[in-house]
């Protein structure tokens, strides 16, 4: 059975105990899985997602484990609950042999990327993730590692396999220079590793942004996308969601930080040393960014515009990070 038709789509919803399926819907989809939208006959929508990234297992018992957790939780906003199948799993396989589980439809519409009004409900739902996920202990482990983990490889040796790509490939050739600035401060990053995995560690959403998320008005209404919570350096959550908004189109702009983090410390404090080093945090999501999108071009999974865009992006955000670094401290 061929992916991407009714049947396939049907055939992997016959494991739930569910209404008939009146239709299945292509809708919002992100650009590492599948997503689709069953219509049932009583009206109710259920969505599909199927895992493109990976076929383990254990991944999606962490990352159920934990919604099912924050499920339980007092939380402003609401997050994915997976449903259960007729053998009582929370995801089921495809006939392709692909991973997939199903959600009902939260609340409110995905955001428009250049939004930067909502800025300030990003960075409160920063710290209410933050605050929520604490103290949390589950009896799975991470399935992925830490962000300061890229800070453990040899940067020379992945610095000279990705200058020689972007080198001998005539597509990214005209993106040589960026590469080459974004890999210089993955060695910058690299001398400061001691510094940055002192700081406190706990369970993360390790994704948010404006693209995992759903509002009504100015509100956040729920949180997707849970795929790479893991235990990670605290302060990694707040660098994601602004290093994010800054890549957004008309984000590179003092506003965004001021507004963000004024979100975040309405709910939570910053620590004295995760804002010293925020500036260094945002650049390492920025380059773990570049980096997976360029593993993705070399093993067929994205277009070379793909790696083009991300490239030209990341390298913008990391500039504007280093002319900022000093009155990012200061606030």
């Amino acid at each position: 059975m061929k992916p991407d038709n009714d049947a396939y789509y049907r055939s992997i919803l016959a494991s739930y105990p569910l209404p008939p399926v009146l239709r299945i819907e292509e809708r919002d989809s992100g650009m590492n899985n599948t997503t689709r939208y069953a219509v049932l006959e009583d009206g109710s929508v259920r969505v599909l997602r199927i895992y493109e990234n990976h076929r383990e297992e254990a991944k999606l018992a962490t990352e159920h484990e934990l919604l099912l957790r924050l499920t339980q939780e007092d939380l402003p906003f609401l997050v994915p609950c997976p449903l259960y199948t007729e053998q009582g799993s929370t995801w089921t396989t495809a006939p392709d042999g692909k991973l997939a589980s199903l959600f009902p439809l939260l609340p409110g519409k995905r955001p428009a990327a250049d939004r930067h009004t909502l800025s300030y409900a990003y960075g409160r739902v920063v710290g209410q993730l933050t605050q929520a996920m604490e103290q949390l202990t589950l009896d799975v482990e991470p399935s992925y590692p830490p962000y300061d983990e890229l800070l453990s490889v040899d940067t020379n040796e992945a610095a000279g396999s990705a200058r020689r790509l972007y080198e001998q490939d005539a597509a990214l050739s005209a993106f040589a220079g960026e590469a080459d600035y974004l890999l210089a401060i993955l060695d910058r990053l690299s001398s400061q590793a001691e510094s940055i995995r002192r700081l406190n560690r706990q369970w993360i959403h390790g994704d948010f942004s404006h693209a995992n998320a759903l509002v009504s008005e100015d509100a956040v209404t729920s949180v997707l996308d849970f795929e790479f919570a893991t235990r990670d350096l605290r302060a990694m959550e707040l660098a994601v969601c602004l290093a994010e908004q800054l890549s957004a189109p008309g984000g590179l702009q003092r506003a965004v930080i001021e507004e963000l983090l004024d979100g975040y410390r309405s709910v939570r404090a910053l620590q004295p040393e995760e804002l010293r080093l925020l500036p260094e945090l945002l650049q390492l999501r920025k380059l773990d960014v570049f980096l997976h999108f360029l593993n993705r071009y070399q093993t067929g999974l994205d277009p070379v515009q793909v790696l083009q865009d991300q490239t030209s992006k990341s390298a913008r955000v990391c500039r504007f990070l280093d002319e900022q670094a000093d009155w990012i401290r200061r606030l």
